[in-house]
C-alpha cells in the first residue's frame, strides 16, 4: 500500500512540475512577445511623427521657407495624441537640435509661437515661480556632485560628444499636464545625454536607460525612446543629418501589464539600470488592466 501511495506521489509531483516548467516556457514566450510589439508599436509612431516633421519641413520640399530648428506643427496636440494611444506612452514631443549659433533666433521664434500652444498661461503669462517660454531653453538638472541645481545657459554637459548642442522639448502632448517641460533641455542629464548622443550619430532610435520621472513621487520606473528626425529624406536607404527628435515617454507597467498571461492576476518585477559606476533598481508589481 505504501508503495503505491508513493509512486502515486512521485507521479502526481513529476506532472506538476511539467506543467508548471510549461507555463512558465509559456509566459516567458508570452511576455517577450508582448514587449516586441509594444515596442515596435512605440518606434512605429514615433517614426511616422518623424517623417512627418520631414516631409513638411525637409530641405526636399522647395516650397517651404522654415529653416530648422524653428518649425511648428498647428494642432499639435490633435494630430499626436492618437499615435501616443497607439504608442501606449504617457507624453510625446518634437524636440529640435539647437546649437548655440541658432539658439537666440529659435527662443525668439518659440516665445512667439506659444500662443498657439493650445495650453494654459503658463506658457505666455507670468506667474510668480514659474518659467514661461519667453524665458527661454533651461534645465534642472543634477550637477556638482548630485546636488540639483537650476542651470539657464544648457548645452555644456562633460560626457557628450555634442557639448553645445541642446535638444530642448518645443511641441510635446498632452499638453496641459507637460506645460512646464517647454523648452527644458533634454541634453544635459546623464540618462538622456547618451541615448541622445547615440540616436544623432547613428541615426536610429534609441531608449534611455530607467528612469524615476519628476512627476511620479512613488517609484513607477519609465523610459524614454528617442526617434531620429531628418532634414531631409534621401535616396538608396542613405540618412540625412538629424536635426531633431521624437521622443515618447513610457511607463514599465503600461508595457508589462497586458501581457500577462491569463492565470496571472500580477506579478512582482525587478528592474536594473546600470551605468559604469553605478545601478539603480526598481521593484513594484502590477496587476492586470
Amino acid at each position: 500500500m505504501s508503495v503505491a501511495v508513493t509512486m502515486t506521489y512521485i507521479n502526481v509531483r513529476k506532472g506538476e512540475l511539467e506543467l508548471m516548467g510549461m507555463q512558465y516556457e509559456d509566459s516567458a514566450k508570452l511576455l517577450g512577445e508582448g514587449l516586441k510589439r509594444r515596442f515596435s508599436s512605440k518606434v512605429l509612431s514615433a517614426a511616422a511623427l518623424a517623417n512627418y516633421y520631414t516631409g513638411r519641413f525637409g530641405r526636399q520640399n522647395k516650397n517651404n521657407a522654415m529653416v530648422w530648428p524653428n518649425v511648428t506643427i498647428s494642432n499639435f496636440e490633435e494630430q499626436t495624441m492618437d499615435l501616443l494611444t497607439a504608442a501606449v506612452g504617457r507624453a510625446i514631443s518634437f524636440n529640435p537640435i539647437v546649437t548655440n549659433e541658432t539658439r537666440r533666433s529659435f527662443e525668439e521664434y518659440a516665445a512667439s509661437m506659444a500662443g498657439n500652444f493650445g495650453a494654459d498661461s503658463l506658457l505666455v503669462a507670468e506667474n510668480v515661480g514659474d518659467r514661461v517660454v519667453s524665458d527661454g531653453i533651461f534645465c534642472s538638472c543634477a550637477v556638482d556632485g548630485g546636488i540639483i541645481s537650476q542651470q539657464d545657459d544648457p548645452g555644456l554637459h562633460a560626457h557628450t560628444k555634442y557639448p553645445t548642442w541642446m535638444v530642448p522639448v518645443y511641441q510635446i502632448a498632452p499638453i496641459k499636464s507637460n506645460s512646464k517641460a517647454v523648452l527644458y533641455n533634454l541634453h544635459v542629464e546623464s540618462a538622456r545625454v547618451r541615448a541622445l548622443d547615440d540616436m544623432i550619430t547613428y541615426k536610429v532610435p534609441t531608449l534611455t536607460a530607467v528612469l524615476q520621472l519628476v512627476q511620479d513621487r512613488d517609484d513607477r520606473p519609465s523610459s524614454i525612446l528617442f526617434h531620429p528626425v531628418f532634414g531631409e529624406f534621401k535616396e538608396n536607404g542613405e540618412k540625412a543629418d538629424v536635426t531633431g527628435s521624437i521622443s515618447i515617454i513610457f511607463s514599465w507597467d503600461d508595457v508589462l501589464a497586458n501581457n500577462l498571461p491569463y492565470f496571472m492576476k500580477g506579478i512582482i518585477v525587478v528592474l536594473r539600470a546600470r551605468t559604469s559606476s553605478s545601478e539603480t533598481r526598481f521593484l513594484f508589481s502590477f496587476s492586470r488592466m
